[in-house]
């Protein structure tokens, strides 16, 4: 039995199964000034209507998407080769792509477009990089895992293989002295709370560690998984 929906993002369901038709619904012609384009979101089929943004694919995979927080750009990172896109959310369509020496673990966006930001490779080199492409390069001690941009001190903190967690001051250009996990394995990742601004990382010994970033003192080390008899059951944390 074939099932169909006659509203804006219109869709068949086949067997349980539905299939959605992106390309359903009116378009909206390129000579349309911006003031009717914002007049157009107070019509309800616009608000249904789905656009899709022309060349976001890779060849062989996209390992991670970032959105500025000015919400005009995304920047997405694949391979292969390893590469960079960007995107600009408002004309739909590629801004720019860029090609690096090996592949992206994780990327971070540091300012509100795209102008500002740092790539942690493969290849044990962390890239920052400017509007007009690559503006510096530097080697971490082990290979990283994951980074994190923490705002408030301009800190970048890399979990790496081992049980060090390097940091890196921007304001000043230099590495500070890496603070200490209890997963001698290594940290697989990394992130911070938007309310107090803590930093939790995740490591092969199945542990969360959080830090204080004020003092770089673990303030709570706890386990994942515990069964029911009481006895660790750990897995690493990705």
């Amino acid at each position: 039995m074939i099932h169909s929906d006659k509203r804006a993002v219109g869709f068949q369901t086949a067997s349980d199964v539905k299939v959605y038709n992106l390309t359903a619904g009116k378009t909206l012609p390129k000579w349309l000034s911006a003031d009717k384009k914002r007049e157009l979101h107070k019509d309800e089929d616009f608000q249904k209507q789905i656009e899709i943004i022309q060349d976001l694919d890779f060849k062989d995979s996209c390992q991670c998407l970032r959105v500025s927080r000015d919400r005009n750009f995304i920047a997405a990172a694949g391979i292969y080769t390893p590469q960079v896109k960007m995107f600009d959310v408002n004309q739909m369509s590629m801004k720019f792509e860029r090609h690096v020496d090996a592949q992206i673990v994780n990327f971070q966006i540091l300012s509100d477009d795209y102008s500002k930001m740092i790539f942690l490779e493969t290849d044990r080199y962390v890239e920052f990089h400017a509007p007009w492409g690559n503006y510096y390069k530097m080697r971490t001690p082990r290979q990283g895992r994951d980074l994190l941009y923490h705002e408030r001190d301009s800190h970048v903190y890399i979990a790496a293989s081992g049980p060090h967690i390097f940091r890196f001051d921007l304001q000043n250009g230099q590495f500070l002295a890496p603070m200490v996990s209890n997963s001698e394995e290594g940290l697989n990742v990394v992130d911070q709370s938007p309310v107090h601004g803590m930093i939790a990382f995740g490591g092969d010994n199945g542990h969360v560690e959080c830090y204080d970033p004020r003092s770089n003192n673990v303030i709570a080390d706890f386990p994942i998984v515990v069964n029911a008899a009481g006895e660790k059951s750990l897995t690493p944390i990705t």
